[in-house]
Order: structure tokens, then sequence, then C-alpha cells
């Protein structure tokens, strides 16, 4: 973890905001016209949502199981949905993994 996004060495935070030039692999414009058809105005805006990003909770901090998303009530009312069986095979995400990957032998 880092405390300021332009510090991640492995996001492409950096190469959209300008702080090096990147490689014909990576095109930043799509990202950056999301923002604003100004390229300097773009890269504020899109520091800006990044930044608003960085303070909020993690978007899994509440995850619960492998299959949903949300607070009590939405996960009940989600998992009530499921086949009987299927509720009753709740599986973690990493026996899911493990399962998948002798499968596929992975």
């Amino acid at each position: 973890m880092v405390k300021q996004s332009i510090d991640s060495p492995w996001s492409r935070y950096r190469a959209t905001v300008g702080y090096y030039k990147t490689g014909e692999w990576l095109n930043v414009d799509w990202t950056l016209s999301q923002f604003s058809r100004q390229k300097k105005r773009a890269i504020e805006k899109y520091c800006e949502f990044v930044e608003e990003g960085t303070y909020n909770d993690p978007p899994l901090k509440e995850l619960q199981g492998p299959l949903a998303l949300g607070r009590d009530k939405f996960v009940t009312k989600v998992l009530a949905k499921l086949p009987k069986e299927s509720q009753k095979d709740q599986q973690t995400l990493e026996t899911a993994s493990k399962n998948l990957c002798f499968k596929y032998l992975l």
C-alpha cells in the first residue's frame, strides 16, 4: 500500500497523469477522455477522481462468501434465491480456487 497514488509503481496512474511517457501498448487517451476533452483538465479531474476513491472503504470489505457482495439483508435475499443444494455447498474462495485449478489442471 502507498500513501499517494503517484507512488504506486504497479499501477498505470503515473502514466495516465503524464509522469512518464507510455509505450505503444498503453493508451491513456481513452481513460482521460472520460474526464474532459482538454488533456490538462482531464488529468486534473482524473487525479481528483482517484484521490476521492483512495479514502473510501474498499468495495470488497463487505464481501460475504464467494457469491454475494453487500449488506447482510441483501446477501440473505440473494442467497435465498439459490437452489437449496447450492446453499448447502458454499465454498470458501480458497477452496473454489483450488477446485477450479484442479479441474482445469492449472
